[in-house]
């Protein structure tokens, strides 16, 4: 049967001579892998498929099961050709796709998710200013998508002492009182507690008024490594983060 599909790609590789596997993320059926016949060849119409972070317009061979669908053609609906020009635009963006080729299980649609990664996507394409920040909203959104619910509100205020520390439960995905007695806390220092506070709290039209607090991000990487670790019970890391060179 013939599909016809808004997607995200978010990952691909070389298959066979000419071929390419694509993953890609799609509104009505969430991850699917395709079969792109003779990507590889320089004179392919459909090369641009293959290019992370693309929002298409798909239409494919659907087998309904599990497995490979045999793409036909695509069409850019937004090229993605202004994030291309800052490195910082393309880790968000590519650390955003990563933890949906990394968590999203094959035909299980999240139409929600995909509606807000679209609209992350056409801000970082936009060169929003402060780009982290939409990352960390992808990732408090997508906790909440696979019922990981995250409850990031430590009632801070800028009248707090700045010396404080915070302490947030992995397990139950809220903050906890510093000093109890619990296994999986993880303890962050006020301006960290408060940046992520600010974004949860935030619409992501808002979003790029918060300052990015560069010196944080270390800490909130390895928050969410360890938190999604903990709930899929499997290793969960960023490697988009290291191999673009923001550290």
């Amino acid at each position: 049967m013939i599909q016809k599909q808004l997607a995200i790609v978010l990952h691909s590789f070389d298959f066979g001579e000419s071929s390419k596997i694509i993953s890609v993320f799609t509104r009505e059926k969430g991850r699917i892998s395709l079969i792109g016949k003779g990507l590889r060849n320089p004179k392919s119409k459909l090369h641009f498929v293959s290019q992370p972070m693309s929002i298409l317009e798909i239409t494919y061979y659907d087998k309904n099961r599990e497995g490979l669908h045999l793409l036909a053609s695509a069409s850019n609906v937004v090229p993605m050709n202004a994030i291309f020009s800052s490195l910082e635009h393309i880790t968000c963006g590519m650390m955003m796709i990563e933890s949906f080729y990394l968590s999203l299980g094959e035909n299980n649609a999240f139409e929600d998710l995909f509606d807000y990664s679209v609209n992350i996507l056409n801000l970082l394409n936009n060169i929003s200013s402060n780009p982290f920040n939409f990352f960390v909203a992808s990732q408090f959104k997508l906790a909440e998508t696979l019922g990981f619910w995250l409850q990031f509100d430590f009632m801070l205020d800028n009248d707090l002492p700045k010396n404080e520390k915070y302490a947030f439960s992995i397990e139950d995905g809220r903050p906890i009182m510093l000093g109890s007695n619990q296994k999986n806390t993880l303890i962050f220092d006020y301006q960290t507690a408060l940046y992520l506070q600010n974004i949860f709290r935030l619409p992501l039209n808002l979003l790029d008024t918060v300052p990015e607090n560069k010196i944080a991000f270390s800490k909130v990487l390895s928050f969410f490594e360890k938190y999604f670790s903990f709930h899929f019970e499997r290793k969960f890391e960023y490697k988009s983060f290291y191999l673009m060179g923001l550290l």
